[in-house]
């Protein structure tokens, strides 16, 4: 019987699971799924052994068993020659190797097929390819009874790289070629290295190899042996599979930690231990050098690991080992780029070492562009190229991530390669990007914005401008560089050189996009660094501008119940007195309708609709009837709350038809979301419906998705007073769909409810979202008329 099948029904009879059965053999559980699926036939005696002692077989049954994995002989030649001398040359595997657990097997499987097998296992530095590599080598020592051979290629190293030549000798030495039987030339070595080759069962790891290139004539063209390779280079193009490695999981990565620095070290403070692998960034090596740390000092609690690791100008420092630590396997890699001869890599260096001045945790192309001044295609050829090098990690199209260590050490290179002034002015190159963007889309969202003097198009703007004629495509890249608007501001806030007017450029351009998306917390970081800017620069008007911002996210702070409306009066009270010192009319109005709108999210009706008056007021000597259109929402909205149902009509019908008469899309969608709710509440359903669908029209158009979700909300609450709960629900589920990307949770939670009410199974597919007033990703109070 096939020794696969035989195994199998034995462990079946004993009641053993393959794990179980591992377990008592003192082997992995990959080599007895390898061996019960016939992948390994012949295993080595040792391992047969092993298993029917496991298995308690009896002697016949034993016999059998031993017999089924016995490889069968060929006829003995007449005249043998001297027997081929067999190589056992891996090292030792790491004792501690953890998870790897997929990998390990699919590499097991790959070399355990019939014919030549081969596989590559790539990845960055430090990711643990070699010990991948050589665990799965010991596992596979059945399979290649001919014998191992490893090579290290030394393509990291600090001297040069072995050449092939070089390689190839070592090769046919290691399997008893004698010295002067070598042949010279690359050629002749590779054609007897196959030839030997093909009639043996060897397995030769390729330890880090410098591309796919360099190993091709080291390849057997027959028979069955088998190749590892690793490499820190991508292979793309070859004939065998290719492994790349990640970072580890966190599950594992905390195992690989509580085995070097013992569990009892590691467990009661599971903080720490999490802060200690997110300072590695679950790098293999950095969790070794962090672990053995704390083995050579037993009197560190691991807290104390955790804090020197915390200050990540100093982190490289504690995870480096002489010369064998994080730092110096990077330098590795950078190494083999800065002496290298293709152009190309020598400017992937360059580049890298740029990628430290911009501290983001993403990077797109159009930045990195600008970052270093070169053409976008260029860019994105040379992104690439760091990608093939694993120091850079791909992941979206034309996105691009450093791994945290990695970002540290670009870091380090850079503030050692570049001045002060050179990495002010790359940022400022962002920046004014950014800027350009954010401008864009004011232009193309809010043309009539009470800002315009702050837009001061410069001539390479429209040059890098990524969508320049689509609102949706520019509010996409917006999205797209979201977390990177708030850190950048922030970095060049911060940052000598960086032109203040360029900080404060972008953060009042960026007033559509907030409006347009909400993430409010997002705005309150990029306004109070930017306030901070204009008070050092002394730049009163910008102050005033940023302050009326300020004051309205705070406002919506306190509207969802995690803040106080005293601190947004405070603000916009101030900017109020700046703009009036400034004799900025069209500041002063903006304020006013501000202050009317916060006073009537407080309550303060009667005190609200006087700044109300005084606002309409202003835009009437400036004779500005969109922001007369906006005031007059305000002004509806308070009649409405006062009960002045008259005055209320009044104000929304002016307002609908200013803003439609002069093209003011946002105004009129917010008019007509704020006259259909006053329909739908006096049991006008119908009149409802018109307005509320237009609205939503409206801001369809705007691409403002928080105006959205409240428009559909509003027109699910008008078709449930029809009697059209279908519909009803179509509206509810687009709202939340929506809401969870673009709300603060207040209409998402306010579409769930209605959908609950109405037996929707969203509901329970939502699994429960009940998250409103929440302040993770908040949105801007859609209510508010006044045109920032």
């Amino acid at each position: 019987m096939e020794f696969a099948s035989l195994l199998t029904r034995h462990r079946r009879t004993a009641g053993l699971t393959q794990e179980m059965l591992a377990e008592r053999a003192r082997m992995s559980a990959q080599a007895v799924s390898a061996l019960e699926r016939g992948i390994r036939q012949f295993p080595r005696r040792a391992t047969v052994t092993a298993l029917a002692d496991a298995l308690h077989l009896p002697p016949q049954a034993r016999d059998t068993f031993i017999a089924a994995a016995t490889r069968p002989r060929s006829p003995r030649p007449a005249d043998p020659g001297p027997a081929p001398s067999t190589p056992y040359q891996l090292p030792t595997p790491l004792a501690d190797f953890t998870g790897r657990e997929a990998e390990l097997g699919q590499l097991i499987e790959i070399l355990s097929a019939d014919g030549i097998v081969a596989a590559a296992v790539v990845g960055m530095g430090g990711v643990g390819k070699t010990a991948l590599a050589l665990r799965a080598a010991h596992s596979l020592l059945d399979r290649f009874p001919d014998g191992q051979l490893y090579l290290n290629l030394h393509s990291h190293g600090s001297g040069d790289p072995m050449s092939q030549a070089d390689a190839l000798t070592y090769l046919l030495r290691g399997l008893g070629l004698p010295p002067d039987e070598v042949p010279r030339d690359p050629d002749l070595a590779a054609g007897r290295l196959r030839t030997i080759l093909a009639e043996r069962r060897v397995l030769l790891v390729l330890d880090d190899a410098q591309s796919a290139e360099q190993i091709q004539r080291m390849l057997p063209g027959t028979g069955g042996s088998g190749v590892i390779i690793t490499s820190r280079r991508e292979f793309a193009g070859v004939a065998f599979p290719v492994l790349r490695l990640a970072v580890l999981p966190p599950a594992d990565g905390l195992e690989l930690l509580r085995r070097i620095a013992s569990a009892d070290r590691v467990d009661p403070d599971p903080v720490a231990a999490e802060a200690v692998l997110d300072a590695c960034g679950y790098l293999p090596l950095a969790i070794r050098i962090a672990a053995g740390r704390l083995v050579t000092r037993p009197a560190w609690p691991l807290a104390h690991l955790a804090d020197l690791l915390a200050d990540e100008r100093h982190r490289l420092d504690q995870l480096s080992r002489t010369d064998h630590g994080v730092r110096a396997s990077f330098a590795l890699s950078m190494r083999q780029l800065v002496r290298s001869t293709n152009p190309l890599e020598t400017q992937a260096a360059e580049i890298f070492d740029q990628l430290g001045i911009a501290q983001l945790d993403e990077f797109s192309a159009d930045l990195v562009s600008r970052l270093i001044d070169l053409p976008q295609r260029r860019t994105g050829t040379v992104l690439e190229q760091l990608c093939d090098l694993h120091l850079l990690e791909a992941t979206a199209p034309g996105r691009y991530r450093l791994h945290d260590l990695l970002r540290t050490y670009a870091r380090e290179r850079a503030v050692d390669r570049y001045g002060q002034a050179e990495q002010a002015a790359a940022l400022t190159r962002m920046v004014d990007l950014c800027a350009a963007v954010a401008w864009h889309c004011v232009e193309l969202a809010h043309p009539n914005a009470g800002r315009a003097t702050w837009f001061d198009p410069r001539p390479t703007d429209k040059k890098w401008l990524p969508a320049p004629d689509d609102l949706t495509s520019t509010l996409a890249w917006l999205d797209r560089e979201r977390s990177q608007l708030v850190a950048l501001t922030l970095q060049a806030s911060s940052t000598p050189g960086v032109p203040g007017r360029s900080v404060l450029r972008l953060a009042i351009g960026l007033v559509a996009f907030y409006i347009t998306r909400g993430h409010w917390l997002d705005w309150r970081k990029v306004i109070e660094a930017a306030v901070t800017v204009a008070i050092t620069e002394g730049d009163r008007e910008a102050e005033a501008i940023l302050r009326n911002d300020l004051g309205l996210v705070l406002s919506d702070v306190a509207l969802y119940g995690t803040g106080d409306y005293s601190d947004s009066l405070a603000e916009l009270e101030q900017g109020l007195k700046w703009f009036e010192q400034l004799g900025n009319l069209p500041g002063i109005a903006m304020a006013l309708a501000n202050l009317s709108h916060v006073l009537e999210q407080a309550g303060d009706h009667e005190k609200a609709i006087g700044f109300a008056d005084r606002a309409l007021d202003c835009y009437t000597e400036l004779d500005d009837p969109v922001g007369q259109a906006t005031a007059l929402i305000n002004l509806g909205q308070l009649h409405g709350n006062l009960g002045h149902r008259v005055q209320e009509r009044d104000c929304f019908d002016r307002s609908i038809a200013l803003s439609t008469k002069y093209g003011h899309q946002r105004a009129l969608s917010i008019a007509l979301l704020r006259s259909g709710i006053t329909y739908l509440e006096a049991g006008h359903p119908e009149p409802a419906v018109a307005e509320l669908q237009r609205c939503v029209e409206g801001f369809e158009s705007l691409g403002n998705q928080v105006g959205l979700a409240e428009g559909l909300v509003e027109l699910g609450r008008a078709h449930e007073a029809l009697g059209d709960p279908e519909t009803a629900i179509e509206h509810y589920t687009d709202a939340y769909e929506i809401a969870r990307y673009y709300d603060d949770g207040v209409r998402r939670e306010a579409a769930l409810s209605r959908l609950r009410e109405l037996g929707s199974p969203l509901v329970e597919a939502a699994g429960g979202d009940r998250t409103g007033g929440e302040v993770d990703d908040g949105s801007v109070e859609l209510a508010r008329p006044t045109d920032p």
